[in-house]
């Protein structure tokens, strides 16, 4: 999940809007999206 992660922190560092690179992201490291959400949500200290 780290990997995805920097993944989908560097799609939106670089310009890609949040629904976009999430759903690239999840597709790319074959993970669900809503649990990618969550765990960005994590990362940036919301609350789940």
């Amino acid at each position: 999940m780290k990997a995805a992660l920097e993944h989908l922190n560097w799609l939106i560092d670089n310009g890609v809007e949040f629904p976009d690179a999430a759903y690239r992201t999840a597709t790319l490291f074959q993970i669900s999206q809503q649990e990618l959400e969550q765990e960005y949500d994590r990362q940036c200290g919301a609350e789940v």
